[in-house]
Order: structure tokens, then C-alpha cells, then sequence
């Protein structure tokens, strides 16, 4: 992703704002010569401003698509903030929600820190994706084309999955209750929070539906056979419809009138409008057509004046008369426009197809500035200050500012080119010694897992291995025969049970710990597995959990649990310390933590999921120091800290395991996956013996040993 001052937008402008006061530009009058203007942007200096970002959490910016959002946008000709590249084109519209941009492309949602253009995480999604997100109540809902996902807004992660072959539109969110539509004419509403199904309504069989709007009761659904229906929630009765000769109709709701969009999309002649609906009785009030017959979309209303953008007509303003309209003003210059505009203030932002953006004066229709970028670009979002878009392919999401607003934005570095490396790759340091299948173990780790409810091992001070497997049982084996010395646990909710075992620790004084994340606690054995007690319980007090998933200690035989993205330190003495991060922590960073490990010299290392360099906390009072590792760490890293003070870290995406030395430069690379894997499917992260050797897990083989081949510490 590249800052604003390594990109040069062209950016066309109207000489002075003073344009406002103007009146109308004469039809085919000319339009503004271009402007190149480059980006000069550096960090804020200490003490900047906030930079506050008002929620867009829906395309069309609101629950009734009126497209008017709080903004500001930039009204003086604006510059690149950031630029962040897709893996593949853009397909989502963007939306933003708690500072975070989310977007993506056919098979992906990402999430954008708005104030700083990094990835704060990425999500693959089953099916293919258009339209955009909704969102409410921190949850994200993702409509692809066989599966609807609730996804958390601050981490990415799947809170529920409901299969389901839906239209791919944006979730209309009401309520707590998303309403979708189907490819065979049904219509659903499903619980946010759980992605139950509380209602629906079947239509007509064979026809895709799209729950476009929800007000006042109703839902407002549009079908590809060209009409607007509307049903009741309360009873599912039906009640009127309004025609159009198209495959399409985009409803918003201003007032008491319905303002639908009809776009041509297949059709094989000129027949696109835009009509106004009274909405207690579906009477057409008026309907406007563009002289080409091309598709008009409307946006919102601005002080009685309905703001329409055409693919071959350029802008319009329609004063809404009642029963009929006046063309108040007319901008025949703007290029092809396919998507909807955004109004924030007295500003109207377009985004053209292959021409850039466009800022106009909503009273007048002139235009403030345009840029000159190509590609085909998608709905515009407007928020803190800053103009964001997708575009693509290639996919890119680009975000705009005025130049004093971007100079108060925190933007990340200039990443280094993305080209080829002349860095060596690091050689493989494990060389497999034997192995002692899942026989002689006797724990069950199944196929590499996709998530943190997988095996899990750790060397206790007696010198035996410690794990705790995908079955929930805790196995103690012998690391030179590979048996099972003994084991206890299992699936259940009473002590010494498990529902979603994540991790395991062993203490100091050889009592060992492991994280119950669906019991809300940490639970103490000695041992033999004798149960002794159990840290926390549910809540979020001090010392309280929602659903603990990593656990382990510090030199000085401090105790610290993650939960729900936040690290708790419990000292010695068993007091809670301190509690930092969470998944709603102001510190995006925070967010997106995934696991964690201490160094030797107490420094807490948290890995965020999406990959990137870890953070660095001090352990007194839990305060961000720096930064560890270099930025190309994968997602979903799980480090392990060994007795030399090296740091072992398998990684998801693609499969690897890496060691680095305790400053965090890597030393050997074990490729899992890929071109150059030839390694078994070594899972978890590997401990180290106290024999030197590391220790792994691996389906086939069980319980690998492998030889360490690195230069002394």
C-alpha cells in the first residue's frame, strides 16, 4: 500500500469555491482543464488532532438508501491519503464501520484502518461476493452467492454461517434483523447475532428477490422481472406494487415518497426512469426519464432537489414539485456514471466508470474538481474528511483527502517495493530424527487445523511433553518413547473438562494451565491431572473472561491470558496486574490479536491475524514499546519462545513454520505449503526439548522429533 507521497493524482478543479453561488453550467459548456497536483503528506506531529470517522455502515450510506451520509468529504481539490491493493479486483462497495474501511473483492472482505491505510485483517468467504457489507451491532454481514456470514467487525472472525443462494446484495439491516433476498423469490430475516432465521416470506417461485429496503414495517423487494413489491413484517401479507420495464429497481425513502431507480441492465432498449412513489399507496407521483434512455440513478434529496446520475445524460437535479418535477439544474459533463452518488453536506461525490471522481455543488450541479484516474471504479464512501473508493481490477481502495487533512491522518510508512527480493531465503534448520505414531501417543490432532481449536504442546520443568489435543484431553508422554505416561479431560463443563480447549502452560512449580474458552475460565491441575482450581469465570471484571484462548508465563512466573483480543497479567502472587487491548480497544492494533509469547527478558510479543509485525509490550504495566519482526509474518502466527530465547512460529497462510532470534530476525524457514514444501504437515508450533531437539505433530506420523541445525544463540 502505497501513502499519498508516493502517488500523483491529476486532480481537475473549479477555480474557488465561490462556484457554489454560481448559477447552473450552460449545457454543452466546456469543463475545467486538468490540474496535476501531487501528494505531500508525512506524519502528524505529536498531539495531532483525533481524526474522527463517522459510521457509513450501509451502501446508499443509511437504513433508507437515501445516500446522504454525515461526511465531510473534501470540498477543495483533494489528494491520495492512501492506497491499498486487492489480490483480486473490487467487487464490494465500501462501508465503514468503528474507524475500519471494509471492503473486497469476489471471494474476500478486508478491513482498512481509515486512519492509516493498513490492513487490519482479511477474510476469505465461500461464494462469490458483489454489492457491499451491512452492518450493526459490531457485527458485518457478507451476502455471497451460497452463503450469508456474520463476520466481527473489530477481528474478522466468523461469528455465524447460514447456507444460503442469495442475490448478493447488501444486507438491509433493521432492527437487529438482516433481510435478504433469494435467487428462487424468498425472503428472509436473519438474526445479526446469530444468523438464525426469524422471518421470511416466499414470493414468486423463479424470480431473484433483493430486500432493497425495510421501513415502517415493510419490506420493500425488488425482483428481476422488473417489479417493487411490498410485504408486511408483522402479518407477510402483500401489499402494492409498482412495474417497471426493467430487471432492476433501486427504492430509497424520503419522507412519505418512495424514490425508485429502474436500471436497464439486459434490456435491448431505452427505458430507464426514475419515479416518485407515494409510499402508503404506491400512486405514482411522477416519473423522469433521461433523453438517452440510458440507466439514471437517484441519490438523495438536497433541500427539495432529487440528485440523478445517468450513464449517457451526465447529472441532474429534479425539484420535486408533488405531483410532478423541475429540472432545477442539468451537468451534461460528467462521463459514465454506474453507480449511486453520495451527498455529504452540500457536496455531491460521483464516481465515474473510467474517468475518476467527481465533486459537484448540490445546488448547482457545477463541478468543484474531478481527478483523472482510470479504472472501473465503484460507489463512492465519504467519512472524516476523506473520499474512498474501489476500484479494479486490479483491485485497489484508494482513499482522498483534502492535503491539510491527510497531513493530520497517522499514515503508515512507505512499504518497501513489492518486487523481487534479493534476500536469500532462509534454509530449512530441522532435520527429522524419528517419529512415534498416533498408536504409541495415543492424541488425536487430526488434520492441520483451520483455526486456534487444534493441538496444542508445551515442555514442563519434569522434562515430559505436555498436550492437549483436538479431543479436549490432556496427554502427558514421554519425549524419548513417544507413550503416554498419563491423561485426563475430555469434552464437558465440569472441572476437569473442556468446551474448546485452545491452550496449555505449565507453571514454574509444575502445575499446569489450560484455557477453556467455552467454560470462560483457565483450569489448574497438578501433574497427575489432579484438578485444583479455576481462574476467572465469566464476565468482564477483572480477572473475568468471555473466552480464553492462549495462556502462558513470564520469567518471573506471571501468568497472562488472552481474551477477546485483550492480555491480562496475573503476578505471582495470582492478583491481577493489568488488563490491555480487547476487540473494541481505541488501539486498532489491539483488535486483531491473535496469539502471544514471552521473551526471556519479559517483553510480551502479540501476533495480529492478519499477518504483519508483532507488538511489543513491557511487562510492568502492559504499555505498546515497539514493534518485533520483520512486516512479511503470515497471518494467524502462533510463536513459542524456546529455552535459548529463539521464537518458533507456524503460520496459516501459506502453511510455514519460521525461528527467529529474540530481536526478531529470522534465522530458518520450514515451507509447509507450496512450491518448495517437502516437509510433513507439521502442526503445532514446535517446542523444544530438553535435549535440544524440537518436537512437533504431524497426522500421519504422530509425534515428530527433529534435529535443530542453527549457529549457537
Amino acid at each position: 500500500m502505497s501513502p499519498a507521497s508516493t502517488r500523483s493524482r491529476a486532480i481537475v478543479a473549479v477555480t474557488t469555491l465561490l462556484l457554489v453561488a454560481c448559477g447552473p453550467a450552460a449545457p454543452g459548456s466546456p469543463g475545467p482543464s486538468p490540474v496535476s497536483t501531487r501528494s505531500q503528506t508525512g506524519r502528524p506531529a505529536s498531539g495531532s488532532a483525533e481524526i474522527d470517522f463517522a459510521d457509513v455502515p450501509f451502501m446508499r450510506g443509511n437504513a433508507s438508501r437515501t445516500t446522504e451520509v454525515p461526511g465531510p468529504g473534501p470540498v477543495a481539490p483533494p489528494v491520495v491519503a492512501w492506497d491499498v491493493p486487492l489480490d483480486d479486483e473490487a467487487t464490494l462497495n465500501p462501508i465503514i464501520v468503528d474507524g475500519l474501511v471494509l471492503t473486497g473483492g469476489p471471494n474476500t472482505v478486508v478491513a482498512i484502518d481509515a486512519r492509516t491505510g493498513t490492513v487490519a485483517w482479511s477474510r476469505p468467504i465461500e461464494g462469490r461476493l458483489e454489492g457491499a457489507l451491512g452492518s450493526a451491532a459490531g457485527i458485518a454481514v457478507a451476502a455471497s452467492s451460497n452463503l450469508v456470514t456474520g463476520l466481527d467487525v473489530a477481528t474478522g472472525s466468523i461469528r455465524w454461517s447460514i447456507s444460503m443462494e442469495t442475490s448478493m446484495q447488501r444486507p438491509e439491516i433493521v432492527d437487529g434483523v438482516a433481510y435478504l433476498g433469494t435467487t428462487d423469490g424468498l425472503l428472509a430475516g436473519l438474526d445479526i447475532a446469530t444468523g438464525d432465521i426469524v422471518w421470511s416470506w416466499q414470493g414468486p417461485s423463479g424470480v431473484t428477490l433483493r430486500a432493497d429496503l425495510v421501513a415502517n414495517g415493510i419490506v420493500y423487494a425488488s425482483s428481476t422481472d422488473g417489479r417493487l413489491l411490498t410485504v408486511s413484517i408483522a402479518d407477510k401479507t402483500e401489499g402494492w406494487s409498482f412495474e417497471a420495464p426493467t430487471i432492476r429497481i433501486n427504492p430509497s425513502l424520503e419522507g412519505d415518497t418512495i424514490f425508485a431507480s429502474s436500471a436497464v441492465g439486459g434490456a435491448d432498449h431505452s427505458i430507464a426512469q426514475v419515479a416518485a412513489i407515494d409510499a402508503a399507496t404506491g400512486k405514482v407521483r411522477w416519473r423522469f426519464a433521461p433523453p438517452s434512455g440510458e440507466q439514471a440513478i437517484h441519490g438523495a434529496l438536497h433541500n427539495g432537489i432529487l440528485i440523478v446520475t445517468t450513464r449517457g445524460d451526465g447529472a441532474f437535479g429534479l425539484r420535486d414539485a408533488g405531483a410532478s418535477y423541475e429540472i432545477a439544474w442539468h451537468n451534461p459533463d460528467l462521463p459514465l456514471i454506474d453507480w449511486t452518488s453520495v451527498l455529504a453536506g452540500d457536496v455531491i461525490y460521483v464516481a465515474s466508470r473510467d474517468e475518476g471522481e467527481y465533486a459537484l455543488d448540490a445546488a448547482t450541479g457545477r463541478t468543484l474538481w474531478h481527478t483523472d484516474d482510470e479504472g472501473n471504479v465503484r460507489a463512492p464512501l465519504v467519512s472524516g474528511g476523506l473520499l474512498i473508493v474501489s476500484r479494479g481490477p486490479p483491485g485497489h481502495v484508494i482513499a482522498y483527502g483534502e492535503p491539510s487533512r491527510v497531513a493530520e491522518l497517522p499514515l503508515a510508512s512507505p512499504t518497501a517495493s513489492t518486487g523481487p527480493s534479493d534476500e536469500p531465503v532462509a534454509p530449512n534448520p530441522l532435520t527429522i530424527v524419528r517419529s512415534f505414531d498416533p498408536a504409541t501417543t495415543q492424541v488425536n490432532v487430526g488434520e492441520r487445523p483451520l483455526g486456534p481449536e487444534g493441538t496444542q504442546e508445551v515442555f514442563g520443568p519434569d522434562g515430559n511433553l505436555y498436550v492437549i489435543d483436538i479431543d479436549a484431553v490432556i496427554s502427558v508422554l514421554d519425549p524419548e518413547t513417544g507413550t503416554r505416561i498419563r491423561s485426563w479431560g475430555g469434552p464437558g463443563r465440569g472441572d476437569g473438562f473442556f468446551d474448546g480447549a485452545h491452550d496449555i502452560a505449565v507453571g514454574p512449580d509444575g502445575l499446569v494451565y489450560a484455557a477453556d474458552a467455552g467454560n470462560h475460565r483457565i483450569q489448574v491441575f497438578d501433574a497427575s491431572g489432579k484438578y485444583i482450581r479455576q481462574i476467572g469465570s465469566f464476565g468482564t471484571a477483572r480477572g473475568q473472561f468471555s473466552a480464553p484462548t492462549n495462556v502462558t508465563f513470564g520469567p518471573d512466573g506471571s501468568l497472562y491470558v488472552m481474551d477477546d483480543q485483550a492480555i491480562t497479567r496475573f503476578g505471582p502472587g495470582g492478583d491481577v496486574d493489568w488488563r490491555v487491548g480487547g476487540s473494541t480497544d481505541r488501539d486498532l492494533r489491539f483488535r486483531t490479536a491473535y496469539d502471544m509469547a514471552v521473551l526471556p527478558d519479559g517483553r510480551i510479543l502479540v501476533a495480529p491475524d492478519p499477518g504483519g509485525s508483532f507488538l511489543v509490550l513491557e511487562p510492568a504495566r502492559g504499555d505498546v514499546v515497539g514493534t518485533w519482526g520483520p512486516d512479511d509474518i503470515g497471518p494467524s502466527a502462533e510463536p513459542a519462545v524456546a529455552p535459548d530465547g529463539r521464537v518458533w512460529m507456524f503460520q496459516y497462510a501459506p502453511g510455514r513454520i519460521d525461528v527467529f532470534d529474540a530481536a526478531g530476525t529470522r534465522l530458518g524457514t520450514v515451507a509447509l505449503e507450496g512450491p518448495d514444501a517437502g516437509f510433513p504437515q507439521l502442526y503445532p508450533t514446535p517446542v523444544i526439548g530438553p535435549n535440544g531437539h524440537a518436537y512437533s505433530f504431524d497426522a500421519t506420523l504422530g509425534l515428530v522429533e527433529m534435529e535443530v541445525r542453527l549457529p549457537p544463540p
